[in-house]
């Protein structure tokens, strides 16, 4: 599990359980640089 802290905190609430999240740039991560997530709504 990966705690996360969005730069727009409005954006926690459009993601549910179901949605698929990609963490995007994930092999250059290191502390304090920022990740970028895409978000696949689940459809169903």
């Amino acid at each position: 599990m990966l705690p996360l802290t969005f730069a727009n905190p409005a954006d926690y609430d459009k993601i549910t359980g179901n949605d698929k999240v990609a963490i995007l740039g994930l092999k250059d991560f290191a502390p304090g640089k920022p990740l970028t997530l895409r978000v696949t709504p689940c459809l169903r």
